[in-house]
């Protein structure tokens, strides 16, 4: 028991440790953007909260926070960002202006700087897998148009949408195919859960392939747009809480890391990670780097900077409803923990059990 709670705080930490770099990665290639702009940078901070360490070197304040969620780069000459950074120590008014397209570069070098197979194993009969035909052997090279990293997207979606119909894409001997298939409820551990009726190679055995950079780039561009439509469509079932935030993908690396080859899984789910958090960071909304490049833009039409008190009003307007999103989607993620849904599970089975003998 000592040595399994031993393992779970080592896998923990490797997953923090894992989630900080990506964040201060970013954040470094804006500061390495602005000193080569010659922006001023006030700050350069990893975590955050109280700082438990700070010194000025060269006119920059860095500093190590009591809270270990990613880091920060303090830049006054772009929008404030004082809500999250804190209120600026200079006035901007003092600082000398600097061009729009330093503006972007500044902002875009934040997400610039910054396949697993599933091999079926067995197919249980009498399940929706066999009778559409799914053989031991198979592999699961993505499904409903999105490839699949790992099978845990598969069954997460499942457990998600356990009443709809979805397509794999499957390859057999070389050759690739659609199977269409629904989920139905089938005995797991002496539970009733909605699944397929297949079970992953759990023997370690598993093939890494090494596609063209060019094709994993793309691939993770366009399912990344995919599911964005997909969440802004209203004909779509895919809402904002089947998304992941913080907790789910951190559930996701401690799933990883108890691999054998947990290191190098983790790395590789960092890249594709990366990319879609790329992507969404450069989407036009203020408070992430697309908004600092709209607004950029907007000054460089106007030949004047957009007005202070009415940045600073959007920014944190945009702020909070971001804050608002991720606890929304966390309360979601919550849930999906195993000893939160064991719970959660018992305590729905004695409701419809009270239920059920109400005259």
């Amino acid at each position: 028991m000592l040595l399994h709670i031993i393992r779970v705080i080592f896998i923990l930490l490797e997953v923090l440790i894992l989630f900080n770099l990506l964040i201060v990665v970013h954040e470094l290639g804006h500061f390495l953007a602005a000193r080569w702009r010659g922006l001023y940078i006030e700050k350069f901070g990893v975590w955050f909260g109280k700082p438990l360490w700070k010194k000025t070197i060269n006119g920059v304040q860095y500093s190590l926070g009591s809270l270990p969620f990613g880091g920060f780069v303090a830049l006054p000459q772009l929008a404030p960002m004082d809500i999250i950074e804190g209120k600026a120590d200079i006035d901007r008014a003092k600082l000398p202006k600097i061009s729009a397209l330093d503006k972007i570069i500044v902002a875009i070098a934040g997400p610039l700087f910054s396949l697993l197979l599933a091999l079926i194993d067995k197919v249980e009969p009498n399940t929706p897998a066999a009778a559409a035909g799914l053989r031991s052997g198979d592999i699961i090279r993505g499904f409903n148009q999105t490839p699949i990293y790992n099978p845990i997207a598969l069954l997460e979606y499942i457990s998600k949408h356990p009443n709809d119909a979805l397509v794999l894409h499957v390859e057999r001997a070389g050759a690739k195919f659609d199977v269409p298939v629904k989920p139905t409820l089938l005995p797991t551990a002496g539970e009733m859960k909605p699944r397929i009726g297949i079970q992953w190679d759990t023997t370690g055995k598993v093939s890494i392939q090494h596609p063209n950079p060019i094709e994993q780039v793309y691939n993770s561009v366009t399912s990344t747009l995919k599911t964005i439509g997909a969440v802004a469509s209203p004909k779509s079932d895919v809402k904002l809480q089947h998304l992941s935030g913080p907790v789910g993908i951190g559930r996701i690396y401690y799933l990883l890391f108890q691999s054998e080859r947990g290191w190098q899984l983790a790395l590789w789910f960092s890249v594709i990670l990366n990319v879609n958090l790329a992507i969404l960071n450069m989407l036009p909304i203020p408070v992430l780097d697309g908004g600092h490049i709209v607004l950029a833009l907007i000054e460089s039409v106007r030949r004047k900077p957009v007005n202070m008190h009415v940045l600073e009003v959007v920014q944190t307007s945009c702020a909070a409803v971001i804050i608002g999103y991720m606890l929304y989607i966390t309360f979601f993620d919550v849930q999906d923990l195993p000893f939160v849904r064991k719970k959660l599970d018992q305590l729905e089975s004695q409701s419809s059990a009270k239920n059920s003998q109400t005259p």
